[in-house]
């Protein structure tokens, strides 16, 4: 087995390794090189008409004759062209006919339907080979790569009017394009993966399910996921496996000895690998983060010594950053890589394989490097709660709640913040909805500390504690399972890309959870 691994990993590791050399040797260069090739191939679409995009291909100054030419753009941007895409009209946003597309859960935005051409999927195949390789390079661990992979991915449907379309979460039509391709059969099939049935299965507890009875006795190796779905895969997992053999094994350790490597994505890894590693029970098994949107694969982490993502810069996506303060103003300053400095949150913009053009994510980034350019992200552009002048990011409540919990030693699975109008005597204040995977020693004291930790990473914040009346925060526990409860009931269902909101300047989903919650009935 080691032989043939080896073997492998020279074969089929080494163009994704130079691939990231590459942009780890000149990562403007790179970029520049990107741009110029997604703007010549998309030179003879209604987009690239309308921007000149084989002109500007030709500029010796391609970024900024690009930045010029092309504006921002939100969903909105592009909503009636994709529209038209989804009836099968080609060469609109990207070359050909797109029959895939990537819906959003719509828990912080409206829902999005983003396309998902060929050339996107295959990028984020190769996002997550890069993240594979730079682990296997790193530590010369191969035992991942034998036995079962366990991919936890989306759901995937036909479109009832038009069947050659497949629509659903961007990990899904990640999935089943792999398949398609043969891939599977080629490796994964041979150590026995899920049935590509699972991924059109789109009762999300009906999978877990399934998933749960088809791997409790098999030699699962590497297992890819969003943490807090694999939080949820892992309890149910110990407990059928319990059930079904008498045992009383507590830890993922019971059921899959060899289980040696965790890739994790959607959400970040921070909050929840205390907790992942204590289902796990075993001190070798490694987690890799991933950084990845249904616009477009994004970052991954490329050393075990640091947890910060590698920006992935030569794999199908032109970069642009604007400064987190000048968002959602007229005219912001649109940076390229060679401009970006650390420390400072931006709003990454993206020009992509997939037929997006200097579209504004909606998440919110920081460098920790600029060589190599390493990231974290730390929120969202819709997270910032304001409704009394104190301006909370959604970054300052993760850190305010994670200092709390570290000193009250209470571990936090989901949490909800919204304003807390003025009522009978009590000041308005802000209200904290935590689903806690271990409660506190003392919940006074974790108000306390939580109240503390926030005004010292927000200065406006304190001073509404101080100075407008805004009262001590009310923190109200939920049940495990009741935000997703929730969120199911409002979406009518939900996968594995749906998140709970951090925060909201309104009470809809709080009020919906406090009506559910049976603690409070």
């Amino acid at each position: 087995m080691g032989r043939v691994l080896h073997r492998a990993l020279q074969h089929r590791l080494l163009p994704p390794q130079r691939r990231i050399q590459r942009f780890l040797d000149d990562a403007v260069g790179t970029q520049a090189a990107v741009l110029r090739r997604l703007l010549a191939e998309a030179a003879d679409t209604t987009w690239g008409r309308r921007f000149r995009f084989g002109e500007l291909a030709r500029e010796p100054d391609v970024v900024r004759a690009f930045q010029a030419c092309v504006p921002l753009g939100d969903y909105a941007t592009f909503r009636d062209d994709i529209q038209r895409m989804r009836q099968g009209e080609p060469d609109v946003l990207c070359r050909g006919r797109v029959r895939g597309f990537a819906t959003s859960a719509g828990t912080t935005s409206q829902a999005k339907s983003i396309p998902a051409p060929q050339a996107l999927l295959r990028a984020n195949l190769r996002h997550g080979a890069a993240a594979l390789v730079s682990y296997l390079a790193e530590t010369g661990q191969l035992a991942c790569l034998g036995g079962m992979p366990l991919a936890l991915t989306g759901c995937v449907q036909r479109d009832p009017e038009r069947p050659e379309i497949r629509a659903g979460e961007i990990s899904g039509l990640g999935a089943e394009y792999w398949a398609r391709r043969g891939l599977l059969r080629k490796w994964v099939l041979r150590r026995k993966s899920l049935p590509t049935s699972f991924l059109f299965e789109d009762d999300w507890d009906r999978k877990l399910d399934g998933i749960v009875e088809y791997t409790m006795d098999r030699d699962v190796r590497l297992v890819c996921m969003v943490p807090s779905w694999g939080l949820q895969l892992f309890d149910r997992l110990i407990d059928r496996y319990n059930r079904k053999h008498g045992t009383r094994g507590t830890t993922i350790g019971d059921i899959w000895p060899n289980l040696a490597l965790v890739i994790a994505g959607g959400v970040p890894l921070g909050v929840y690998r205390e907790m992942l590693q204590e289902r796990i029970g075993s001190a070798k098994v490694a987690f890799v983060e991933v950084y990845g949107a249904s616009e477009a694969p994004i970052a991954f982490q490329a050393s075990q010594a640091d947890s910060a993502m590698v920006l992935n810069l030569n794999n199908g996506v032109f970069f642009e950053f604007l400064r987190h303060e000048e968002f959602g103003t007229e005219h912001p300053r649109r940076l390229g890589i060679a401009d970006v400095e650390t420390g400072v949150d931006y709003v990454p913009v993206v020009s992509t394989c997939g037929g997006l053009w200097a579209y504004c994510l909606g998440d919110v980034v920081r460098f920790t490097e600029t060589f190599p350019h390493k990231i974290m992200v730390v929120g969202r552009t819709a997270e910032i709660l304001d409704s009394y002048g104190e301006f909370v990011l959604g970054s300052q409540a993760r850190e305010a709640l994670g200092a709390a919990c570290a000193r009250t030693e209470a571990r936090v699975l989901e949490f909800h913040l919204a304003p807390r109008p003025a009522l009978n005597g009590r000041p308005h204040a802000h209200q904290w909805l935590i689903e806690f995977d271990a409660p506190p020693l003392s919940g006074d004291d974790f108000v306390r500390k939580l109240d503390a930790a926030l005004q010292q990473r927000n200065p406006m914040y304190a001073c509404c504690r101080r100075e407008k009346g805004l009262g001590l925060p009310e923190v109200v526990p939920v049940d495990k399972g009741v935000f997703y409860d929730c969120l199911q009931r409002n979406q009518g269902k939900i996968g594995a890309q749906t998140k709970v909101p951090c925060m909201s300047d309104n009470r809809r989903l709080a009020d919906r959870v406090l009506e559910i919650n049976p603690s409070n009935s």
